[in-house]
């Protein structure tokens, strides 16, 4: 039997890909399920926690170290009962307000009274007085997948450190399209 012409033309958009049936195939399918993009914060403390647990922690991150909901690694770490202990912070400063290329020095912070170690400028990987008391360091950054962005480079310099100090470093390094839809992050946005 020759199919009529607007049978054609659904099974030619069937064939784009549009949900469209042809005769004699039976019904669409429904599309895939899409797997939700976990924020390694969350799998952290869903699915980790021993990892961190009565240890103290040293956290690698900016204001784009959130989760789902836009809540801060900070406030998810300290939240859960995590002994945190220092937070270092890449090109930006921890709040990422600082302009491209500009050094950033090391400060305290003001809503957790603890010390803020800048790896941008004088230092680009913790020494050994930044490490010292530590006993893991959770790396939290979002790259935004282009060569010359730094904070690859800031990761690879902390996990040297760890390494040289034999501390576990714990590594969450997300593209900017596997980070959540949040309200925009404070601070600039250039590349």
């Amino acid at each position: 039997m020759k199919p009529s012409a607007s049978q054609f033309w659904l099974c030619v958009l069937g064939v784009l890909g549009l949900p469209v049936t042809c005769p004699g195939q039976g019904p669409v399918p429904p599309p895939p399920t899409r797997m939700a993009v976990r924020p390694g914060i969350e799998v952290l403390i869903s699915d980790s926690m021993q990892l961190v647990r009565r240890r103290r922690v040293g956290l690698v991150t900016n204001q784009a170290g959130v989760d789902s909901k836009g809540v801060s690694d900070v406030e998810r770490l300290r939240g859960a009962g995590v002994n945190l202990v220092a937070l270092f912070s890449p090109e930006h400063g921890f709040r990422g307000t600082a302009e491209a290329g500009a050094a950033v020095g090391s400060s305290t912070d003001s809503a957790t009274g603890l010390p803020i170690y800048s790896l941008y400028g004088a230092n680009t990987a913790p020494s050994d007085e930044m490490v010292t008391g530590i006993d893991v360091l959770l790396v939290d950054l979002q790259d935004a997948g282009a060569r010359y962005y730094t904070y690859l480079f800031t990761t690879t310099e902390v996990m040297r450190s760890a390494a040289r100090h034999r501390i576990p470093a714990l590594r969450s390094l997300h593209l900017a399209s596997h980070r959540p839809s949040t309200a925009p992050a404070p601070g600039p946005t250039s590349g």
